[in-house]
This record gives structure tokens, C-alpha cells and sequence, in this order.
């Protein structure tokens, strides 16, 4: 059931009015009576910054976020498609889901700016984290689209780690030896002439088979390769990733450093100018006590 408008406005209020205005709308409502209401609203705590930003951003940008979900679906397909032979679409699957999160970090960082917030990087990492626990997690996406966050979330991985362990062993195909026997150990005492025959070990049989993921024929080598595939295409892509961020960084830094010689050539030029400007001071003063000098003695003549 969505919120009534004045208590859904309390996810968005400037974090440092939060709680004067909880508390107001808290006697509000007890004085109307709604006394279950009012205590439901008296234990809602302040979201954090991030959160604060991304209800901003949520309630003035609700397109970014649908394309945030979608961009997650997406990778979702892909990774289960890659989990299944084929990583043809992986590449674009996270270059877009990469692209949808840093454009709804963007607006948030915005919108921090905005509020008087510094939107530094360690607030963008936590928001990331945020977004990417949305694109995996249904409850989390609910609340972000309604503009409702009040915490921080840690996002889950799409099962891809489940590629680094050893897979299932492919059943022998036609014409395969068997495994060879183990050797034998070394022989336990042996029954004597006139005593009864040692029982023979209970052997178990058999467990059940892992059943073979891929197709009909995919070996444990062919397997490997495709998980090493897989592996290299990730790390591509985040290495990719990694180098657009640092030549963004390195683009921003060059900015900075052209800004800086600049103002710093400006106020070269300026404590020149001060230092001739000194200089004619001083000129004048000297002209100034010459001339006070000479009329000194011309007054005691």
C-alpha cells in the first residue's frame, strides 16, 4: 500500500529538516487520531545521504531508473546465456548495465551537489553498490522506483563465480576406457590354514551421476576453455571499464592543471604589477621627503 503524499515527502526532505519534520507530522497525526499511523511514522529513521540522493533522483528522473531495471535484465540474460555456451552477448549485456548505473550515479551526485553535499567517491562506490543491488534485487528496485530508499544496500553477484569452481564431470562417451583400478595397498593379515575364512568388504555401489552440463559430447577440456573464455571476457570488459574511468579522470585532472597554471600565471602577473606598483610608491615617497627636506630648510632661512 503506497504512503500518504505528506509521508512519502519525508523521503525526500533535506536530511538535516528529517527529523523536525517527522516529528511534526508525527503530532499531526495524533491529533487527527491516527494514533497506528503516527507510530509507524515516529519509528522511520533519516536515510542516508545516498539514499536521500537517489529518491531525488527517482522522483525527478523515474526514466533513468527504468532504464537502469532494463539494462539489468538484459545482463541477466546475458550471464545465463553465457552460462549456457554463449557469451556473444555479454560484452554488450554489461557495457549497457555499466553505462545505466553510472548515469543514475551521475543524477544523484547531481542532485547531492545541488543539496549542499559534497559527492565524493566513496559516496558514488556505496551509491553503485546501491543501483546494482536494484538490478538483482525485485524489493530493492520497488523501492527505488517509488522513491522510498532508507538505507544502503550491498549488491549480490549473478552467479557467475559459480564458472571459477570445477564443473560436472562429463559421462564417458562411446568407445572410452575405464578408469583404471587403484592400486592395491598393502595386504592386511592373512587368515590362518585353520581358522575361518576373513568376510569378504561390503563394497557400495555406485552414487548417481552429476548430469552433464552442455551439450551432448562437451568434455571437461572443452568445458574449461569456455569457462577461461568467459573469464577473459569479463575481465576485458571490466578492464575496459577501468580505462574509461581513468582517462575521464586523467581528461579532468589536465582541466584542473590547465585551470591552476592559469590562475597561477594571473597571479604572477598581478604581484608583478603590485611590485612596480611598490616601486612607484616608494619613488614618490623618497620625491615626497626630498621635497619636504628642501622646503624644511628653505623655511629656516
Amino acid at each position: 500500500m503506497p504512503d500518504p503524499p505528506e509521508v512519502a515527502d519525508l523521503y525526500t526532505v533535506a536530511p538535516e529538516q528529517f527529523v523536525s519534520v517527522r516529528d511534526h507530522l508525527v503530532r499531526t497525526l495524533r491529533a487527527a487520531g491516527d494514533k497506528a499511523e503516527a507510530a509507524r511514522v515516529a519509528k522511520m529513521r533519516r536515510p542516508p545521504l545516498t539514499a536521500w540522493a537517489f529518491n531525488q533522483a527517482a522522483r525527478t528522473s523515474p526514466a533513468l531508473i527504468e532504464q537502469l531495471v532494463a539494462a539489468g535484465d538484459g545482463l541477466r540474460a546475458a550471464t545465463e546465456q553465457a552460462l549456457r555456451g554463449d557469451a556473444s552477448a555479454l560484452r554488450t549485456a554489461r557495457s549497457e548495465e555499466r553505462a545505466a548505473v553510472d548515469a543514475v550515479v551521475a543524477e544523484a551526485a547531481r542532485r547531492l551537489e545541488q543539496g549542499g553535499y559534497s559527492a565524493t567517491e566513496a559516496l558514488r562506490q556505496r551509491m553503485a553498490a546501491t543501483l546494482r543491488a536494484a538490478i538483482v534485487e525485485p524489493a530493492v528496485a520497488d523501492l527505488l522506483r517509488q522513491a522510498r530508499l532508507v538505507s544502503d544496500h550491498e549488491a549480490p553477484g549473478f552467479g557467475m563465480d559459480a564458472l571459477s569452481g570445477p564443473g560436472p564431470q562429463p559421462a564417458p562417451g562411446p568407445g572410452a576406457q575405464p578408469a583404471p583400478e587403484p592400486a592395491p595397498g598393502p595386504p592386511g593379515p592373512q587368515p590362518s590354514e585353520s581358522g575361518p575364512p576373513a568376510p569378504e568388504p561390503i563394497l557400495e555401489p555406485p552414487g548417481p551421476q552429476p548430469p552433464v552440463d552442455g551439450p551432448p559430447g562437451d568434455d571437461e577440456a572443452h568445458q574449461d576453455a569456455r569457462r577461461r573464455a568467459l573469464d577473459a571476457e569479463r575481465t576485458a570488459v571490466d578492464a575496459e571499464g577501468e580505462a574509461a574511468s581513468l582517462a575521464a579522470e586523467a581528461e579532468h585532472l589536465g582541466e584542473e592543471a590547465d585551470r591552476l597554471t592559469a590562475q597561477a600565471e594571473q597571479v604572477r602577473r598581478q604581484a608583478a604589477a603590485a611590485r612596480q606598483r611598490a616601486d612607484e610608491a616608494a619613488h614618490a615617497a623618497a620625491a615626497a621627503r626630498a621635497q619636504a627636506a628642501t622646503l624644511a630648510s628653505l623655511a629656516n632661512v
